[in-house]
């Protein structure tokens, strides 16, 4: 299967044949472009994996907002990178590719895991138990509707990893030996304080060390 990233090698090497000029601009116009008639056509844009790295692109535009040290917002990783280089197309184009095979090439340097207790647990689903979105009625008005959410699986265990080239670390929650990930975190500090908004309290976790990463085989056909 030809995918996303075949095709940004592909580009990288010879944009010219698939976009006007060697543009960040034109590579974002293609990329939603690509994107976009896969989704019509309900086909993945990247091959499954079956170790958790390389990570999937989507998990780039976090990796890049990282490496320029600005917080995620309305930009996206091409966005950001043109902005971090003073609107210049050509030179934020060969910086995307920069970034990009540094990302593909990012991998486990540690991993960290703990058990979760009773408190924890029920921290964790009471922030997830309900489901809070805005609906419009008949005037026109909006209206907040909750619904209870009765598909929370508890977690049981926490992961975080050290990314290698210091570019971050991941957080991982295993429920029912379900994954979900949280993202990428640039510091430890910055991850263990989303833990402690998540789980109430985080300093009573006993963290041991990982050495068997084949519990993340296969980790994105069951990602969450």
């Amino acid at each position: 299967m030809y995918d996303l990233h075949d095709l940004l090698k592909d580009l990288c090497k010879r944009p010219g044949l698939y976009i006007k000029r060697s543009s960040i601009t034109h590579l974002e116009h293609f990329y939603n472009g690509f994107c976009s008639s896969l989704y019509m056509n309900n086909i993945p844009d990247e091959k499954k994996s079956d170790k958790l790295c390389p990570l999937p692109f989507r998990f780039f535009i976090e990796y890049v907002a990282n490496y320029y040290k600005t917080s995620l917002s309305t930009l996206n990783c091409f966005g950001i990178i043109l902005k971090a280089n003073n609107n210049d197309e050509e030179k934020s184009f060969d910086i995307f590719f920069e970034l990009y095979n540094k990302f593909m090439v990012l991998d486990i340097e540690y991993c960290k895991k703990a058990a979760l207790n009773r408190a924890h647990i029920d921290c964790y689903i009471s922030k997830y138990q309900y489901n809070q979105y805005l609906i419009e009625n008949e005037n026109g008005d909006l209206k907040e509707v909750i619904e209870v959410n009765h598909d929370v699986k508890p977690p049981s265990e926490i992961y975080f990893i050290k990314l290698t080239d210091k570019s971050g670390y991941l957080l991982l929650i295993n429920k029912q030996n379900e994954f979900t990930l949280w993202g990428i975190f640039k510091t430890l500090q910055k991850l263990k304080k989303h833990i402690k908004e998540y789980l109430c309290e985080s300093e009573d976790l006993k963290w041991e060390k990982v050495k068997d990463y084949s519990i993340f085989d296969n980790i994105w056909d069951n990602q969450i």
